[in-house]
């Protein structure tokens, strides 16, 4: 029975897998304490120090691949555009995280995306996106590359009209300011003559004698043409 269960053990896949896993385990449990003290804290803050939280996309793809590896190595070779757009994708997490600094301790001093990320960032955004940038559009390139095209021609096409657009309208009111301002400028330079008073003429009330005048003359012209249509009948 223990021949049996230690050629089940060793030569067995899933029984080496097995017989690692309960070593680990049982290595943890007895070093407990001196893990926890003395040896994860310099981990962490070696891990914090290097590559900051980019461990943590790093670490997957690391352990996924070595899986991989062990279990179907042919998927490697099959999946390689997976494999290497992932790869490409940590890369363009690291370099965005070497951008931005933490709240305190190693990651304040240094990045959340730790020295390696501060390197490819630079000292400036003029460095940190363009690499960023590549990174992701690389990624995105090697996983599938005629959407990508296609993807990359209709955003190209419609920043050129934008651009286009913006164009036309700054061009537009800037000359729309410049006749503006000729304008203002020719009424200002413009010296106008003073404009002569109109004389106010006093009106003073008719007489009597005129308004009876004005009256006769009135009744007269109405008369008139009855006078004129009178005559024509008689005739």
């Amino acid at each position: 029975m223990a021949g049996k269960l230690a050629r089940l053990l060793i030569i067995n896949r899933w029984g080496r897998l097995a017989l690692l896993t309960a070593i680990l385990v049982l290595l943890l449990l007895v070093y407990q304490d001196l893990l926890l003290e003395e040896v994860y804290p310099l981990v962490r803050d070696t891990v914090l120090r290097t590559v900051g939280f980019g461990f943590f996309p790093l670490a997957l793809w690391l352990s996924t691949a070595v899986a991989v590896m062990r279990l179907e190595p042919r998927w490697l070779a099959r999946r390689w555009r997976w494999w290497l757009s992932a790869a490409l994708l940590a890369t363009g997490i690291q370099a965005a995280l070497g951008g931005v600094h933490g709240p305190e301790g190693i990651i304040a001093d240094k990045t959340l995306g730790g020295i390696a990320g501060q390197y490819m960032w630079g000292n400036s955004p003029l460095q940190g996106v363009p690499v960023t940038a590549v990174a992701l559009l690389l990624a995105a390139t090697v996983l599938h590359p005629a959407m990508t095209y296609r993807a990359g021609v209709a955003i190209t096409r419609t920043l050129a009209q934008l651009l286009l657009l913006l164009g036309y309208w700054l061009i537009r009111g800037a000359g729309s300011m410049a006749q503006r301002a000729t304008t203002l400028h020719r009424i200002t330079s413009r010296n106008p003559q003073p404009r002569t008073p109109i004389p106010k003429v006093s009106r003073s009330r008719p007489t009597f004698w005129q308004k009876m005048r004005r009256s006769s003359l009135r009744r007269s012209q109405q008369r008139r043409p009855w006078k004129r249509r009178k005559n024509l009948h008689l005739r």
